[in-house]
Formats: C-alpha cells, sequence, structure tokens
C-alpha cells in the first residue's frame, strides 16, 4: 500500500440525522480496509464506515484529491483520476475508470469495467445486460441538461 502526503484515512465520515430542533453527528464505529497494493495520492480523504466498513479492494489508484465517503466498497484494479469523489454507501465494482473530477452519488452500485468521461456526475443509472455488453443510462436533473456540463461518454469496456 502506498499514501501520499496530507492524506486522511479513517476519519469519521459525514452523517447527520436531521430534526426540526437541531442536527444530530451519527458516530462512525467502521474502519478502513486498504487491500493489498492499493495507491492513493496527496491529500485523499478516506472516511470510515459508520457501522460498516469502507473497503478499497487491491490494485486499486485513487490519484490525487479524491475523497472516497463512509461505506462505500470499492473493487479490485480501478483507476480514479484527480478530484474525483464518491458518496457514502456506494458500491462500485472492478476494473472501473473515472476521469478527473466525477462525482458519483451515494447508495449506487455501479458495475464491472465501467468507465466514466472526465467532469461526469452520476446520480442514479440502471445497467441492463445483453450479453457481455452492458448499456448505462444516466437520468440528469434538467439544469444539468441545459449546461451541458459533460455528461457524456460514459459507457462499459467491450470485456465483462
Amino acid at each position: 500500500v502506498r499514501i501520499g502526503r496530507n492524506t486522511s484515512i479513517g476519519q469519521p465520515g459525514f452523517g447527520f440525522a436531521i430534526n426540526k430542533l437541531s442536527n444530530k453527528k451519527i458516530y462512525h464505529l467502521g474502519r478502513v480496509i486498504l487491500q493489498s497494493n492499493v495507491n492513493i495520492g496527496s491529500n485523499c480523504c478516506i472516511d470510515r464506515g459508520s457501522f460498516g466498513d469502507t473497503i478499497i479492494g487491491e490494485n486499486t489508484y485513487f490519484d490525487n484529491l479524491c475523497h472516497i465517503a463512509h461505506n462505500v466498497v470499492v473493487g479490485s484494479n480501478c483507476i480514479f483520476a484527480a478530484m474525483a469523489g464518491i458518496a457514502g454507501s456506494t458500491k462500485i465494482g472492478n476494473y472501473v475508470m473515472a476521469g478527473g473530477q466525477v462525482g458519483i452519488s451515494g447508495h449506487l452500485s455501479i458495475g464491472n469495467n465501467v468507465q466514466i468521461a472526465a467532469k461526469s456526475a452520476i446520480f442514479k443509472f440502471e445497467t441492463k445486460t445483453s450479453g457481455r455488453a452492458v448499456n448505462i443510462i444516466l437520468f440528469l436533473s434538467e439544469s444539468s441538461k441545459r449546461s451541458n456540463s459533460g455528461l457524456v461518454n460514459i459507457s462499459p469496456t467491450k470485456d465483462e
């Protein structure tokens, strides 16, 4: 495992119970598990899980300035370019590649062999499998569609 400078691993996640009187912090009791040959760049943050663990699979690489929230599970042999952010409780398969400034919403499951173009935002999607091909359908907000904000070119690789 290689960890770059100023990287923080295992701090509590960003979790709150919201009510009308005040917000209450949810304590995070889980761990961060880094499997073999994980590379984490400088200035990254990996939050520990709330009740479960945050897990980074073997041979996975994070460039500088990436954030991995609580309870995220990242598969093996994944690559995330600079400034990628993965929100809490998201599950990511093996051999996933994400370009710079990718944002992935929480509580999603992303399959194997998915490539995500730089500056993409994934809010919600469905996968449909036909043999070995996987089609990803993004559900974009109207403001994202109007701004032409780079939500393009999300496709799986040919090998699953």
